[in-house]
């Protein structure tokens, strides 16, 4: 993370993982909190936004991976979801 965003990590906790059939790849999940807000992102990054908590299941396709990925950590961590 900090190489792609510069931003230095303050907590990270491995959320779970998932095969991804269409590339054959095994996927590796974190839930990471920044020790700040200030990115600095490179080429790898082709857009980003900061978004509440409350609202982040809105912002991600539905029935993807990474939407299954975010609702397990809410369910972990008793964050509701909808």
């Amino acid at each position: 993370m900090h190489e792609e965003t510069k931003l230095k990590i303050a907590e990270f906790r491995y959320n779970d993982n998932a095969y991804f059939a269409p590339h054959d790849v095994l996927i590796h999940n974190y839930a990471v909190v920044a020790a700040g807000e200030a990115l600095n992102p490179n080429n790898e990054i082709d857009q980003y936004s900061w978004v509440p908590v409350d609202e982040v299941l809105d912002q991600i396709m539905p029935h993807s991976l990474a939407k299954s990925f975010v609702e397990e950590w809410f369910e972990k961590e008793h964050l509701g979801g909808r």
